[in-house]
């Protein structure tokens, strides 16, 4: 299977992160490969700085899933926001890029207020 497109990854991670205790990106690569059944050749493929891509999608998934209010910022283990628990009662399919921008703004708007 290839790998995931990155936000394929946020309503899983989204839900690892809400149900698990998770305390690094690397604990959530570990479970999230075998959800997305990753085979080695897989996880194998590297981004241009040589790190793992899908390590990175994940690192990356996490930092919009923050942004968008859906997990607390600089805390370990991870956890969901209220926010977030009121968006998984509505068990979405997924959470698009196209969601998260709007969460985004949304946090934004409330920051600023």
């Amino acid at each position: 299977m290839p790998l995931p497109k990155y936000d394929d990854i946020h309503l899983p991670l989204l839900k690892l992160i809400h149900y698990n205790s998770i305390s690094s990106i690397k604990d959530a690569v570990i479970k999230l490969e075998r959800e997305f059944d990753l085979t080695e050749e897989d996880l194998s493929e590297k981004v241009q700085s040589d790190v793992n891509k899908f390590y990175s999608q994940v690192n990356f998934s996490k930092k919009r899933l923050t942004d968008a209010g859906l997990l607390f910022r600089g805390v370990k283990p991870y956890r969901s926001t209220d926010e977030a628990k009121r968006l998984l009662r509505k068990k979405p399919k997924k959470i698009s890029n196209s969601d998260i921008n709007t969460m985004i703004k949304k946090a934004e708007t409330k920051k600023s207020n």
